[in-house]
């Protein structure tokens, strides 16, 4: 009885969702304060096709959408392009009924200047400490052809973290990032790149910590939604069973 009742309410669950086909949504501009940009095309799998209004909201209606289903949001504008254009290949429509679907672009070729300025800024500082250190290893060490094979091994790891990096900020909204991140992302303009990755790598796993959590709590929250609702029906069931029996 408790799978047939689950199984009955889930039904439910996507039958209110599809009724409300409706996804709420919002475009802004890149580390802008989040300013609002208008006239965006925005489509999705069996939705209408809109426009962005000139608060940057926007509304996508759906010829029929259940809950835990992949949209798949495609956005145009003449001389822009899409920051969190991964983000927006797997759109979960239950993850949106409350908060509205954010879209962020900048204008047209701003990712690429911004990559290469950060790698850049990074490569400059890498060679510069690294040309400081191999210069002090041969003054003071005798063994320092070691020491610079050494270095020579750190500069390029650090090399292919400027990379990955630089693309990293090449994409990020810093109008919805934390003061750590930004923190980081100061330390990373200098060429710290060490500290920037160490500090990174402490929000990624507070992140992973506070993303448990909530889980934790939405399937607890949704486990006493199922109970509350079961009690709900079992007095129907019981009605149905008894005029069964008269029956």
């Amino acid at each position: 009885m408790r799978k047939i009742t689950v199984f009955i309410l889930l039904i439910c669950t996507n039958i209110c969702w599809a009724q409300n086909n409706k996804l709420n949504g919002i475009v802004v501009e890149q580390s802008s304060g989040s300013k609002p940009v208008a006239e965006v095309r925005i489509s999705a799998n069996r939705a209408n096709v809109t426009l962005s209004a000139t608060d940057g909201r926007f509304i996508l209606t759906f010829q029929s959408l259940f809950a835990g289903d992949n949209i798949g949001v495609s956005v145009q504008k003449e001389g822009w392009e899409v920051v969190n254009e991964k983000e927006l290949q797997t759109v979960i429509a239950s993850n949106y009924t409350v908060r509205p679907l954010k879209i962020v672009l900048c204008k047209a070729g701003t990712i690429n200047q911004n990559r290469i300025k950060y790698y850049n800024v990074s490569v400059n500082y890498i060679t510069k400490r690294f040309e400081e250190e191999i210069t002090k290893a041969k003054q003071e060490n005798q063994h320092w052809q070691e020491k610079v094979q050494k270095l020579e091994k750190d500069k390029e790891f650090l090399l292919s973290q400027a990379n990955e990096l630089a693309e990293r900020y090449s994409r990020v909204n810093f109008d919805d990032v934390s003061a750590i991140e930004k923190q980081a992302f100061d330390l990373y303009q200098e060429g710290k790149i060490k500290e920037a990755i160490a500090l990174l790598e402490s929000v990624d796993s507070e992140a992973l910590i506070r993303k448990a959590k909530e889980a934790k709590q939405k399937w607890q929250k949704n486990k006493d939604s199922t109970i509350r609702q079961e009690e709900r029906i079992k007095p129907i069931l019981k009605a149905d069973s008894t005029l069964k029996n008269k029956q």
